[in-house]
C-alpha cells in the first residue's frame, strides 16, 4: 500500500484521511468507508482508540489529527479526544515525515465508525499520510 495524498481545499477544516486499510485481529470491527473501523457487534462497548501516521508536506505548515466517531444512531459526526498538533517540516521537496501519536476513548453502539481526519492549519497545502501507519481499537 502506498502514500496518500490528501487534497486540502479549505483551511482549518478536517477532511478524512484516504488510501488502503489492512485490519487484523477483527473480533468486532469491520472496515467501514476510506478508513473507518465499524462496530458489528450490538453489545454496546467502551473502546481505546490509538495509533501513530507519519505525514508530510509543505515546510513550516503546521496540521492537526483528529479521532471522530460517525454516531450511527444520530447520523452525525462527534469529535473524540483532542486534536494533535504538530508542524510539518518537509524541507525543500516536501520528503521529510513528522510522526504523530494519538489517543481517545469513547462508547460505541453498532454500526457506530471510528476514522481518522486532518487539516491544514496554516494554508491549503496539500498532506500526504505516509503508507505503514498504526491505527489500533480495543476494548476497553
Amino acid at each position: 500500500v502506498g502514500d496518500s495524498l490528501i487534497t486540502i481545499s479549505t483551511i482549518d477544516t478536517l477532511y478524512q484521511l484516504t488510501g488502503a486499510m489492512t485490519l487484523s485481529e477483527a473480533y468486532w470491527f469491520s472496515t467501514a468507508n476510506t478508513n473507518g473501523l465499524k462496530l458489528d457487534s450490538a453489545h454496546y462497548t467502551e473502546v481505546q482508540c490509538s495509533g501513530t501516521m507519519s505525514f508530510s508536506g509543505s515546510n513550516g505548515r503546521e496540521m492537526a489529527i483528529q479521532l471522530r466517531k460517525y454516531d450511527n444512531a444520530l447520523a452525525a459526526y462527534v469529535e473524540i479526544g483532542p486534536a494533535y498538533r504538530t508542524t510539518l517540516n518537509g524541507g525543500g521537496g516536501g520528503t521529510k515525515a513528522e510522526n504523530v501519536s494519538f489517543h481517545a476513548t469513547t462508547n460505541m453502539a453498532i454500526n457506530d465508525r471510528i476514522e481518522v481526519w486532518i487539516k491544514n492549519l496554516t494554508d491549503t497545502s496539500n498532506i500526504t499520510v505516509l503508507a505503514g501507519g498504526q491505527f489500533q481499537v480495543f476494548e476497553r
